[in-house]
């Protein structure tokens, strides 16, 4: 059986998408990997073996041929090792496929060239073209498939030290766990499992909004220069809103929390 799973290469700053096919044969027990695999990667197999090992899979003993397209990219470091482990037990029969579909990226970036930009203390040095271009790094394209920005501003060193007054980690996962299991519920025949898969159809269908709602947040595009793209990304992301708060529509808060989680998309005013 083969199983594909996709993965990237960094390289310097740019990245490459890296399709990680795993198939699984008959003969005697081998691991091989093609596709200008470096020294590192060639040595994910012990490394992918004590992984499975401590999670409580097996390793398969098949024969084991793990490409990495495309084949002109050469790919470098232990990056790669969830990709070939995720594609091992999918090929295995170990865990479901269709359930790969369900991941999360999260990344991190400057406000600004300087880092500054927002900051209550310290100026930023940069001018707005120098802040556009900085931006510009990171297509739009790349943005609309985010469905939240979230500014962090800067701690300082008396709010670290003063005693943590927040909601315990323990209560916030219990409402997410209840907020995800209500998902899977409600979207068990669609073939998607959480707001995030759902499709233009599914969005129709189960982000239902007021007139006022619709106009606040068309308001929004025109002001703040969202795309048509990040409107559904703001009714999914809305729909999670209320889940969490244990409602069972999309209210006017939530609509407008979910557009404040659109920060990179915002025209930089002059």
């Amino acid at each position: 059986m083969i199983a594909k799973v996709m993965g990237a290469d960094v390289s310097g700053l740019d990245a490459h998408l890296v399709e990680v096919e795993v198939d699984l044969g008959s003969g005697l027990p081998m691991f091989s990997g093609v596709g200008l695999p470096d020294a590192t990667v060639k040595e994910s197999r012990d490394r992918v073996r004590a992984a499975l090992k401590n999670t409580g899979f097996q390793f398969p003993l098949k024969r084991i041929t793990i490409n990495l397209a495309p084949a002109d990219i050469k790919k470098e470091g232990a990056g790669f090792d969830l990709p070939m482990a995720v594609g091992l037990l999918v090929a295995d029969g170990a865990i479901d496929g269709d359930r790969l579909r369900d991941y999360v990226l999260v990344g991190a970036m400057n406000p600004c060239p300087c880092g500054f930009l927002g900051d209550s203390q310290r100026p930023c040095r940069c001018t707005p073209v120098e802040i556009r271009r900085y931006r510009s790094r990171v297509s739009g394209p790349l943005l609309d498939r985010i469905d939240m920005h979230v500014d962090v501003p800067a701690v300082s060193t008396h709010e670290v030290a003063q005693p943590a007054d927040a909601e315990p980690s323990a209560a916030v996962r219990t409402r997410v766990v209840k907020t995800r299991q209500i998902q899977a519920e409600r979207y068990a025949r669609e073939r998607v499992y959480c707001n995030a898969q759902l499709k233009p159809r599914h969005v129709r269908t189960y982000c239902e909004i007021t007139k006022n709602i619709r106009e606040m947040i068309e308001r929004a595009i025109d002001k703040l220069g969202l795309s048509a793209r990040a409107f559904s990304r703001v009714l999914k992301v809305a729909r999670t809103i209320a889940y969490l708060e244990g409602k069972a529509d999309i209210e006017l808060q939530h609509a407008a929390e979910a557009i404040q989680y659109r920060n990179l998309d915002r025209r930089l005013v002059a």
